[in-house]
């Protein structure tokens, strides 16, 4: 596994210890509700294309491979456009909690591609 560093540029032995013992619950978030565009509900297809899951093996990182959520793709809004979709954004954040509770529970680090800025609020 190549080395990571904590931010000072000396290699942070004890979070590579941490990956390298622990499963990855990786899943895909395809959604580009809350944007002010269409595109990144692409995002994790095109990483699972490049390879990424299988890149993260061959460093020697456990990786569960979740599966997708719906695609979710943005248009305008119209009925609230100075909210666009607000009841579509908070649905994939409400979704990706659910998709991912068991492996949490289990004690795996999740790593979830794709979604906007908000996802974070599932967590």
């Amino acid at each position: 596994m190549r080395q990571t560093t904590n931010g000072s540029g000396d290699v942070d032995k004890d979070a590579c210890e941490i990956l390298m013992h622990q499963t990855l619950a990786y899943a895909g978030v395809l959604t580009s509700l809350g944007s002010y565009s269409p595109g990144q509900e692409k995002a994790p297809g095109a990483f699972r294309s490049a390879g990424f899951p299988d890149m993260l093996r061959k460093e020697g990182l456990n990786v569960m491979d979740c599966g997708d959520l719906p695609v979710r793709r943005w248009c305008p809004d119209k009925e609230t456009p100075l909210s666009q979709h607000w009841k579509g954004v908070v649905a994939p954040v409400q979704e990706t909690e659910r998709h991912l509770s068991k492996s949490l529970t289990r004690g795996r680090i999740p790593i979830v591609i794709g979604r906007t800025c908000t996802i974070e609020f599932g967590w």
